[in-house]
């Protein structure tokens, strides 16, 4: 399991981080 970053929370603001990082090719957990 090899993960660019981790996102603790899925509010809103975690849910918006984790889109965008992923639209940026990193690998999102």
């Amino acid at each position: 399991m090899n993960h660019d970053i981790i996102i603790v929370g899925s509010g809103a603001g975690g849910s918006a981080a984790a889109y965008h990082l992923a639209q940026n090719g990193l690998r999102v957990l």
